[in-house]
């Protein structure tokens, strides 16, 4: 199917005349009437019904209308995004990114790379750890920002940074030990890789007693924790944030509660130059704040 023949078509069908969309186009009007006719025979359909001098679209052109548009806009944007790729004038990144990294350690990294790299245009989608390993896989994402271990053999990935893991409690002017917290309050669970039987069957085995609560994402954790409504095991980096506001605070935690780290791991399927660039700040802000 030729393109032309969509331009004209829509030019007709909103004109009504083929004399003039002859004329919008500089075309002839026999060479409007040739690219209705094998467009017609392209699609096996009747467009038009001429009415004196004026044509009028059947009901399949009408149906076929909105479809002819939408293709003349995905050729047209196609055609922009591949020519200012070309110039350097815009490229672009897509980042499928864990709520945690896409919460506490985007907002604080992405204006020091957009500063230096104003010509590539980002986006992202918060997914788990599971959906981004597969969004990079099937090329919906370029990069993948997980907090879990991919451990695949068809992308690229790295080890991003260690950070420490630790309890967290609603804040309160003396500092409590780790049993009264975990008696206190619900322990709240979310979606960190920590989480596993493991872990809570180690806590569990020291504290018997101890409810639970699922709450899904580690931002719900936070407010409900600010909400005074439990304790949770966070990342260091968050604690320290919440702490210097009075928000939250970090609770000394025994040895035998056998903390896990808290992983950053990035994954990618191309080695592009862009790519790298971004894999080298974020390693460097990484390695810097300790996340």
């Amino acid at each position: 199917m030729d393109l032309k023949w969509l331009q004209t078509f829509i030019a007709a069908a909103e004109s009504e005349s083929f004399r003039e969309t002859a004329e919008r186009l500089y075309l002839t009007q026999p060479a409007v009437s040739q690219h209705m006719r094998k467009l017609e025979d392209e699609l096996g359909m009747r467009l038009f019904l001429h009415s004196g001098r004026r044509v009028v679209l059947t009901d399949e052109g009408r149906l076929f209308l909105p479809y002819a548009k939408e293709m003349i806009h995905v050729y047209q944007a196609g055609k922009q995004k591949v020519s200012q790729w070309k110039q350097g004038y815009c490229r672009s990144l897509t980042l499928a990114v864990h709520p945690y990294i896409a919460s506490y350690i985007l907002p604080r990294f992405l204006p020091a790379y957009i500063q230096k790299h104003p010509h590539v245009e980002l986006s992202t989608h918060v997914a788990g750890s599971d959906d981004i390993k597969q969004a990079v896989e099937h090329n919906e994402a370029d990069i993948g920002l997980s907090r879990k271990d991919p451990n695949t053999n068809t992308l690229y990935y790295q080890h991003i940074c260690e950070g420490t893991l630790c309890l967290a409690a609603p804040f309160q002017e003396s500092r409590p030990d780790a049993a009264s917290v975990l008696t206190r309050y619900r322990l709240l669970t979310h979606d960190h890789p920590s989480y596993g039987d493991a872990f809570l069957d180690n806590i569990r085995s020291h504290y018997p007693y101890l409810q639970m609560m699922a709450v899904g994402q580690t931002d719900t954790a936070v407010h409900m924790m600010k909400a005074g409504m439990g304790a949770s095991f966070l990342p260091a980096y968050i604690i320290n944030q919440e702490e210097a506001e009075k928000k939250l605070m970090a609770v000394s935690t025994p040895v035998h509660l056998e903390l896990p780290a808290s992983q950053t791991f990035m994954m990618w399927k191309r080695n592009s130059e862009d790519i790298q660039h971004f894999h080298a700040m974020l390693h460097d802000f990484m390695q810097r704040e300790q996340v």
